[in-house]
């Protein structure tokens, strides 16, 4: 938990830096551009901005590539049943427990793999699917600048950093802090972007 609110903290300065560089002056340095005297201000604020749209952008298409992935995942449950899970778990994890019987990340798959059921394993495929679409459906409409997906995925992600935290009290996975960080990150620059978007007239 006191990952997940110092790397709040650190984006929300990083996000801070970004945007409230005196906008103010951006405005000004504008202005004196329309009039064709481009200033080094006026330069150093295109340059924020597209730092800006290059980092909504790279981590919106890493969530799109998580949401495939998903998809994918759940694809596999589907298609696989626990038996052939748990060889695949055993044969990924044999050299390992060979060399240390007791490696605790091998002996954690063979363990959860084996108690994957039927409807266990349905579940997780669903949850995943649904997690999967919702995602891409998200991230299509960002990319796309649709106004209404920016306040609709940043209450969406928000709710999935609430799940994850969540799902740590009980598994305590590192996994899902690095997720909820990433994806504090990402809504702070959801949140901006829509800002500029709005600025801009869209």
């Amino acid at each position: 938990m006191a990952i997940v609110i110092l790397g709040g903290l650190v984006t929300s300065t990083t996000l801070n830096l970004l945007v409230r560089f005196p906008r103010w002056r951006c405005v000004m340095a504008g202005l004196a551009s329309k009039r064709g005297n481009r200033t080094m201000l006026d330069m150093r604020c295109f340059a924020i901005e597209n730092l800006r749209e290059l980092l909504f952008r790279v981590s919106v298409s890493l969530k799109g590539l998580d949401a495939v992935l998903e998809i994918i995942g759940s694809t596999l449950l589907w298609a696989f049943g626990p038996g052939s899970i748990v060889n695949m778990v055993a044969f990924l994890t044999q050299d390992e427990l060979r060399e240390d019987p007791h490696d605790p990340v091998s002996n954690f798959a063979v363990k959860a793999a084996t108690h994957l059921s039927v409807g266990t394993e349905h579940f997780v495929a669903f949850d995943l699917l649904c997690d999967g679409l919702i995602k891409v459906l998200l991230v299509a409409a960002l990319l796309r600048h649709k106004l209404w997906a920016y306040p609709a995925a940043m209450i969406v992600f928000g709710l999935f950093i609430a799940y994850q935290i969540y799902r740590f009290t009980f598994t305590h996975g590192i996994g899902l802090l690095v997720l909820s960080g990433f994806d504090v990150f990402l809504i702070g620059l959801i949140g901006l972007e829509y800002q500029a978007l709005k600025r801009r007239g869209h």
